[in-house]
């Protein structure tokens, strides 16, 4: 809720999990800001309004936690200039 006016869905199974944004610019901008923190998602084959995470099984939830944490970062950083 504290970034629905970027983030419009996030869904998956497990670990793995896709978050649908506003625009593509915004999905773009999300994986540029992940990928500069050191946190690497992939794009889907048809739009990057949608980008994937998909860690590894072995992660800690100390390696989750950071991740999440560097996710909180990049959408506060969008939503401030949005």
């Amino acid at each position: 809720n504290r970034f629905a006016n970027i983030l419009k869905d996030v869904h998956g199974l497990g670990l793995l999990i896709g978050m649908d944004f506003v625009s593509d610019e915004i999905g773009y901008q999300v994986a540029a800001g992940l990928f500069k923190r050191g946190v690497l998602v992939a794009g889907t084959l048809i739009s990057s309004r949608t980008i994937r995470l998909e860690p590894a099984l072995n992660i800690s939830y100390d390696q989750l936690n950071v991740v999440l944490e560097k996710l909180e970062e990049v959408l506060m950083e969008i939503a401030d200039r949005t």
